[in-house]
């Protein structure tokens, strides 16, 4: 057979008939059930598809009558052996998973229904050159989905995914994969991309909060809690501020803190009674009904609705909708008392919904506590189908709409089940801003990145505030200003929505204008940063395995990568293996510098003794081979230790010279701003983008003899036609506005 993404195979099919015992057949159930089993091994060598099919259905099948283990498993096809107390097993294979809300990375393996893929790799191996991934495949069932409980049917320690022990009946025809990958490449991350090819179906629409800086009142905004006599006012007075030249227009406006719905308090937390659309807003914070309110701030808005209170204005004896209700005496569900539609009407319960915040300005939509919306809901949790139809339900209706989709205090089964949903475009990734900490992203984000969503960073203020406590927020050492920029170069390169919340008169511009262009587009990377390889690697193999500190990495176009490291304790010497897309090593010169907003590279100087980069070169032979060295973090100020010590590499291209884009920017190379690189004979064109007069400075690196670079700078105004090609060498040196877009 063909398996599109991972092409022919040969398989073994084996049909198991189990026999009922005589008080079920009795009742009127078949005498027996067949199970079909199939293993699909492919030409390549490296992938292998495990599959379990039940062509008469099974009935019964809930597990929890005999057990309280959540996590255990229906079926289990395939189980690993997995004894983690012999040293040949710890040595050869170490784990990597996700696990729950947020999907957090998970240092060995996950559990249960909130579990996830497994990544499998040689902790000792400088370069991990061995990675398997174990993961469900090709599913129309995602949210059955269990890691189980790490035991087999014998109760030995095993890899064991299957179908989650939770369900009463599986319907006729049910079938449930399993993919396991080699991946060709070493590294997770080049493991990870290689899975997420094979993983990806449809590509997601376009989303303003992933295209433009906005505005957030999310847990931990300044504005979350409002407490001004006239919160629409306060609003539109610190929209109107960020207008103003010297800082980024807002593209839209997350509207969701206190008093934007009503029921906060009645039930499971931020539930909502009445939408803030259908008159729920507290007029006595908010006088301006979202309507006008949105005409007055003339964006977008992305509004919030996680689930129902228990007492609410769309279910009930007199409402057209039917509706689910949590337990909370399931496992993790206590105090999150709600409710929700039927799986049968969801999409036409949230396309009447939706269509309501259309009329009020929404492009985004913001469901949020994913994980319980699912776990917490006795229909979902022991039905085959209805979580799936709930959650492709409401995406459906979203994209009917062309509303973009996030889905927060997701898992891994959520994600997974996005795969078949283009309007979810962007999962959270980090605990909220609120409690601290919503800079650890890396191994989150390395799941979503690769199964082709955005991670998201939660809101973040670009200064301290004036330190100002928010009601339930502890203050912590990352709310700092000394902080901030960390903040913001992670949302940023998240490729997620960058949310700022400060108050009035306490946004820094400065960090600002380095993320985005002048009407407030987001300079984003290729590739949502993650946590570098080397994160994954022994001490002893020249890894940073259990050591503290945060070293992440990402990429820009045209062989150019960023490195953001925090909290080290020591320096550390980056490697090739720690760069994805792979360094060319048949290329001799990488030029590196540490973000100085551009300061010291200046326009006609040599490029090495000027200060503006330094340089390193590479062979085949030098992958281990330190590149740069990452400082240790200061810790001589509150919140210092979280200042951000980014580096910017790029590789020599067209006729020896090196392209550095632009340095007043994070993200010097973005794809947003540049495309289409162009070799000539002795230098190189680029296309660049922008808005109608906006000034963009662009810093090359001529080569002037073996040794020697020259500085060569150009100052570009963009045309009318928001393109211009600027060439660097060669008789046609300077920029050439291109054609109009229509």
């Amino acid at each position: 057979g063909w398996q599109s993404g991972l092409g022919p195979y040969e398989g073994v099919q084996v049909t198991w008939h189990c026999e009922i015992d005589a008080i079920s057949s009795s009742k009127g159930t078949p005498k027996r059930v067949s199970v079909v089993t199939s293993l699909k091994n492919f030409e390549s060598k490296l992938a292998i598809v495990f599959e379990v099919e039940w062509p008469e259905g099974a009935w019964d099948t809930n597990m929890m009558s005999t057990t309280d283990d959540h996590d255990v498993s229906l079926t289990n096809f395939p189980t690993f052996l997995w004894d983690s107390n012999t040293n040949e097993t710890a040595d050869i294979f170490s784990a990597l998973s996700w696990e729950g809300s947020f999907l957090q990375s998970v240092r060995g393996h996950s559990k249960g229904p909130a579990g996830g893929p497994t990544v499998l790799y040689n902790s000792s191996s400088s370069t991990l050159e061995n990675v398997m991934i174990i993961s469900p495949f090709n599913s129309r069932y995602w949210k059955t989905f269990s890691a189980g409980n790490n035991f087999n049917w014998r109760g030995q320690a095993a890899i064991a995914p299957g179908t989650s022990g939770r369900i009463t009946s599986l319907p006729k025809g049910f079938r449930q994969s399993f993919l396991l990958l080699q991946a060709r490449q070493g590294g997770i991350t080049a493991g990870l991309a290689e899975w997420g090819y094979v993983m990806q179906r449809k590509k997601k629409i376009e989303d303003v909060t992933l295209q433009k800086v906005g505005y957030q009142t999310d847990n931990g905004a300044m504005y979350c809690f409002c407490k001004e006599k006239n919160c629409s006012d306060t609003l539109l007075s610190k929209m109107n501020e960020l207008k103003e030249e010297e800082y980024s227009p807002m593209g839209y406006l997350s509207f969701q803190g206190a008093g934007a719905s009503s029921g906060r308090g009645k039930g499971a937390p931020w539930c909502v009674a009445t939408w803030g659309v259908d008159g729920g807003l507290n007029r006595k914070e908010y006088p301006l009904d979202i309507d006008a309110f949105q005409r007055a701030l003339g964006i977008p808005l992305q509004l919030y609705a996680p689930y129902f209170c228990p007492e609410n204005s769309y279910f009930g004896n007199n409402s057209k909708w039917d509706f689910v209700i949590s337990d909370e005496s399931l496992p993790g569900c206590n105090r999150f008392a709600f409710q929700s539609v039927s799986a049968d009407q969801s999409r036409d319960f949230y396309g009447w919904f939706l269509d309501k915040g259309l009329k009020v300005g929404m492009a985004s939509f913001e469901p949020d506590f994913m994980n319980q919306n699912f776990n917490c809901v006795p229909n979902f949790v022991q039905s085959a189908t209805n979580a799936d139809k709930w959650l492709s339900g409401m995406a459906d209706a979203a994209l009917d709409r062309n509303i973009s989709v996030q889905w927060c205090y997701a898992t891994p089964s959520d994600l997974l089940a996005s795969l078949d949903m283009p309007a979810v475009t962007n999962f959270r990734v980090s605990f909220d801003f609120c409690y601290g900490a919503s800079w650890d992203i890396g191994e989150s984000s390395l799941l979503v990145w690769a199964l082709g969503a955005a991670p998201s960073k939660d809101t973040l203020w670009t200064t301290d505030n004036n330190r100002t406590a928010i009601p339930g927020c502890t203050w912590t050492e990352d709310h700092e200003t000394m902080a901030a920029e960390l903040h913001l170069v992670l949302a940023l390169m998240s490729t997620g929505p960058v949310g700022i919340s400060d108050a009035l008169g306490m946004t820094n511009a400065t960090l600002l204008q380095r993320a985005t262009t002048a009407d407030g587009t987001l300079l984003k990377p290729k590739k949502a940063i993650t946590a570098v390889d080397s994160a994954f690697v022994k001490p002893s193999s020249g890894g940073r395995f259990g050591k503290e500190g945060y070293i992440y990495g990402t990429a820009g176009i045209e062989k150019s990568w960023i490195f953001v490291s925090f909290k080290m304790k020591e320096n550390y010497g980056v490697k090739l293996p720690d760069f994805w897309p792979p360094v060319d090593t048949s290329s001799s010169l990488l030029a590196y510098r540490t973000y100085d907003d551009g300061a010291s590279c200046s326009d006609g100087t040599d490029a090495l003794s000027g200060g503006c980069v330094k340089f390193v070169s590479i062979t085949r032979d030098t992958e281990n081979r330190e590149i740069f060295v990452v400082p240790k973090s200061s810790d001589s100020s509150p919140g210092s230790i979280y200042a951000p010590a980014i580096t910017c590499i790029w590789q020599q291209s067209c006729s020896g010279w090196f392209l550095l884009g632009e340095l007043k920017k994070y993200v010097p190379l973005s794809p947003v701003r540049f495309r289409e690189l162009t070799c000539l004979p002795s230098g190189l064109s680029i296309i660049i983008s922008g808005s109608a007069g906006e000034s963009v400075n662009i810093t090359a690196l001529k080569p002037s003899n073996v040794s020697n670079f020259e500085v060569i700078q150009q100052n570009v105004i963009i045309p009318d036609s928001k393109e211009v090609t600027v060439v660097f060498g060669g008789l046609s040196f300077g920029s050439f506005p291109n054609e109009k877009k229509s």
